[in-house]
C-alpha cells in the first residue's frame, strides 16, 4: 500500500510537470505572433489609407506635411484627463520608412501629450486571406 501511494504521487507530479512543459512549449513555438490571428491583426484607431484635406490643416501640420510628405499612418488618440472623460483628439503622424513620429494636439505640434489607451479595430493584412466568419 505504501508503494502504491508513492507511485500515485509520482505519476501525479510527472503528469503535472508534463502538462506545464507542453503548455510552455506550445505557447512559445507558435508560427504567428499573438496579435495576428487568421490573417487579421488588430491596430488601434488607424486609417487604412491616409487622405489629408489640406484646407483643414493647421500651420504646424502643413509645415510637417510639406517637409515630410504624406504620413504612412495617422493614429487618433484622445487626451488623458483625471476625470476619466473623453479628452480632445490627439493625432500621431507616423512616417514608417523615415522612422519619424509627430504628435498634434489641437493642430499644434507637441513633444509630449498624455493619451488614453485606444480602442481596437480589425484590419486585414495586405495579401492575406479574409477570415471566414
Amino acid at each position: 500500500m505504501f508503494s502504491n501511494h508513492k507511485t500515485y504521487n509520482f505519476l501525479k507530479r510527472f503528469l503535472l510537470l508534463l502538462l506545464i512543459t507542453f503548455a510552455f512549449f506550445f505557447s512559445g513555438c507558435s508560427n504567428k505572433p499573438a496579435y495576428i490571428k487568421k490573417w487579421n491583426f488588430v491596430k488601434p484607431n488607424i486609417w487604412d489609407k491616409v487622405e489629408i484635406d489640406t484646407s483643414k490643416l493647421s500651420a504646424d501640420q502643413k509645415k510637417v506635411l510639406s517637409e515630410n510628405g504624406t504620413p504612412t499612418y495617422i493614429f487618433t488618440f484622445f487626451e488623458a484627463n483625471a476625470e476619466g472623460k473623453k479628452g480632445k483628439p490627439v493625432h500621431e503622424w507616423v512616417y514608417e520608412k523615415q522612422e519619424k513620429y509627430f504628435w498634434f494636439a489641437d493642430g499644434n505640434l507637441v513633444d509630449y501629450v498624455p493619451v488614453t489607451l485606444p480602442k481596437e479595430k480589425r484590419i486585414q493584412i495586405p495579401g492575406g486571406t479574409p477570415p471566414k466568419e
